[in-house]
């Protein structure tokens, strides 16, 4: 798919090599969004007969059009963005190569973000997942806990060498270890770079071991993250991370205020 690439404020023309000639009437679908998009202002897509002229505005990401992808890149250098926005949202600090920065750049923000997330994700489970005591009644052959007569009282269990125990055990196993697995579950669609899916991949595998699989939505990651206490805070660059990564195909970034604009059905990443 052709890639179009400019800036916050800037315009491509209908005369340009890379647009000359495209227009939505294939993709009914991708031409509503474009119309969706210019009429909230986020974005101006036209058709001509030449072909599409492309005017971005105060917003940074990636759409696809069908006929092409459009990525518009802030304004400011890339290092300072991420700095930025690192500050308004309390993420750690990359080393990353220059080499390595722009290699990620030339995919677009998704693969920062992603990059990020990983770190934050990797740092968590370093230093330690969050274990929660749940309750687990269980047959056992050495007591545990509290018994539970309530069965030898119904004759249950006089003829075998276990007793019915209740306890409480720590375990990793709860809604904020299994965001973390959900969101590196989200890596391989936000983006094909072949070194962030393979260590989303593995970091997965590990918490698998502990962790159970389970689907979340925007409101169920921001119920997580308003509960956060001073023993979990550690958690809350990966969830909102997380929140963004999910929001992968319909979201904005406006680059200047780091405000985020919603647009339904959108490709933006």
């Amino acid at each position: 798919m052709n890639e179009v690439r400019l800036r916050e404020w800037s315009t491509v023309e209908a005369q340009d090599e890379r647009v000359r000639g495209l227009d939505l009437e294939q993709h009914p679908r991708m031409r509503e969004l474009a119309r969706r998009l210019t009429d909230v202002g986020l974005l101006s897509i036209r058709e001509d007969r030449q072909g599409l002229r492309i005017r971005s505005k105060a917003h940074v990401g990636r759409v696809d059009l069908g006929v092409c992808s459009v990525v518009i890149e802030p304004k400011l250098p890339l290092k300072r963005f991420l700095n930025l926005l690192r500050f308004a949202y309390g993420f750690r600090k990359l080393e990353m190569l220059d080499a390595t920065l722009q290699g990620m750049a030339e995919h677009g923000l998704a693969e920062l973000l992603v990059h990020q997330f990983l770190q934050e994700t990797g740092e968590i489970m370093q230093r330690g997942l969050r274990r929660q005591y749940r309750r687990k009644v269980e047959h056992l052959g050495t007591p545990r806990g509290k018994l539970l007569f309530g069965g030898l009282a119904r004759g249950r269990g006089w003829d075998t060498a276990v007793l019915e125990c209740e306890h409480h055990e720590r375990n990793p196993d709860n809604p904020l270890n299994a965001a973390l697995l959900f969101g590196l579950g989200l890596v391989p669609r936000i983006t094909k770079d072949i070194a962030l899916r393979s260590k989303a991949r593995r970091l997965a595998m590990h918490l698998k071991e502990e962790v159970s699989d389970r689907p979340f939505n925007s409101i169920q990651l921001q119920r997580l993250i308003t509960r956060l206490d001073r023993q979990n805070k550690h958690y809350t660059s990966a969830l909102q991370l997380v929140q963004l990564l999910l929001s992968g195909t319909g979201w904005y970034w406006k680059a200047q205020t780091l405000d985020l604009y919603r647009c339904r059905d959108s490709c933006l990443t």
